[in-house]
């Protein structure tokens, strides 16, 4: 079970901001670290944020001997990067939204942000592109049954099995 994750912004309060527009929560400075990091809060049972750093922080192990935290370094970006497009990364997440899929979509469209409608087989979600770098697969309520009934253990143990057939099957 996830609790939180962390992206890397170009602009960490804006995008706090609006993952918490997003969830119905709230956004903080993250002053734990003071290097221009925000988190955002669901308010749900668990207690789920994302903590939205600066796109040229660093996460390293501190040097403590029984370390209390981790330290988060800064490299100046060069100027030339400033021009370049976002950072694309594999990093991505699913998370549920109290909105409806078209205000999940008028929120992303306020921003600028690839927002869209797609299907993953057996669910639907709405892409929605955080500063058209990190993808967040939105699952508004209706979509949020779908997801969770197709993401079991169960239905992945019969989808590998099926695989498996068609493929020995297939030779």
């Amino acid at each position: 079970m996830i609790f939180h994750i962390s992206i890397p912004t170009r602009n960490p309060e804006n995008v706090a901001k609006v993952i918490a527009e997003l969830w119905g929560g709230a956004a903080f400075p993250f002053f734990p670290h003071r290097n221009e990091s925000w988190v955002a809060f669901a308010g749900d049972d668990r207690n789920s944020a994302v903590e939205c750093y600066p796109q040229d922080a660093l996460i390293a192990p501190s040097e403590e001997e029984f370390p209390t935290g981790f330290q988060v370094l800064r490299s100046p970006p060069a100027e030339a990067d400033q021009d370049q497009p976002p950072r694309r990364s594999a990093v991505h997440a699913a998370v549920a939204t109290p909105l409806t899929q078209a205000e999940v979509v008028a929120l992303g469209e306020r921003e600028g942000w690839l927002t869209r409608f797609a299907q993953r087989g057996m669910f639907n979600v709405v892409e929605l592109w955080i500063e058209n770098a990190i993808m967040f697969e939105v699952l508004p309520a209706e979509q949020q049954a779908e997801y969770l009934n197709s993401q079991t253990l169960d239905s992945w143990h019969k989808a590998v099995a099926a695989f498996a057939a068609r493929q020995a099957e297939t030779g």
